[in-house]
């Protein structure tokens, strides 16, 4: 089977190596380390001290919007960062911004979102441990105090599909679009899907997004068919 090609016009990335391909790779090549002592939280009773975290996190800047951390956590704001990126190294909104009304509407509904989340993390359930501490196995105690004790928030904030959400609203896309939540793989099979739909004319351009080990790192890219771009 000859399937058409599928190029890559834009690509994100932020992990510990970087914040874009070229940083990465220029680590990689000249041999550089990203593990380094772990700085999020008090590590002297882990067995392991050690990670490849993202130096220098600054949420508000990595999205550009304050108000949004609140609705999303840190693995979503690199993903958002990586997407971002990709989407403005592909020249997309300059594109799209060349278009007149009835074509930049036609550009959003052919414009596919695909994200691989690896599903939940540990972290996300930490907002429950000092409830159950205090319910001591009483169901009654626990539901009483639920409301008053865990962030309201919280399931907006543990949702595996606030990426793919979030980056269709920021950039107003209206394709196709799935959220593949399958461990460590997911990322793999959402750059499958958006190849797909490009090459079953369901789209004309996708976003492809993944994250791997959750809360370090996440990349993003722009993909269109190898023909003439169709607006």
């Amino acid at each position: 089977m000859n399937a058409q090609r599928i190029l890559i016009t834009g690509a994100g990335v932020i992990c510990g190596s970087g914040r874009s391909p070229d940083e990465v790779l220029e680590a990689v090549l000249a041999g550089h380390t990203s593990i380094r002592p772990i700085e999020q939280w008090n590590v002297s009773q882990w067995p392991v001290k050690i990670a490849a975290e993202v130096a220098d996190y600054n949420a508000a800047a990595l999205t550009g919007d304050r108000k949004l951390l609140k609705f999303i956590r840190r693995t979503d704001v690199f993903g958002l960062y990586a997407a971002d990126r990709a989407i403005e190294q592909s020249g997309f909104a300059a594109w799209r911004a060349s278009l007149d009304e009835a074509a930049a509407t036609r550009f959003a509904d052919a414009t596919g979102v695909f994200v691989g989340s690896g599903g939940g993390a540990f972290a996300n359930q930490y907002d429950y441990l000092p409830l159950i501490a205090t319910s001591a196995g009483s169901l009654e105690t626990f539901g009483r105090e639920l409301s008053a004790t865990v962030n309201p928030m919280w399931l907006l904030r543990s949702l595996p599909n606030n990426v793919l959400g979030h980056v269709g609203i920021r950039h107003g896309l209206k394709g196709p679009n799935a959220c593949i939540t399958n461990h460590s793989i997911s990322g793999t099979l959402a750059i499958v899907e958006a190849a797909e739909s490009l090459r079953a004319g369901e789209c004309t351009r996708a976003i492809a997004r993944r994250a791997r080990c959750r809360d370090r790192t996440a990349d993003g890219a722009v993909l269109r068919p190898d023909r003439p771009a169709v607006t």
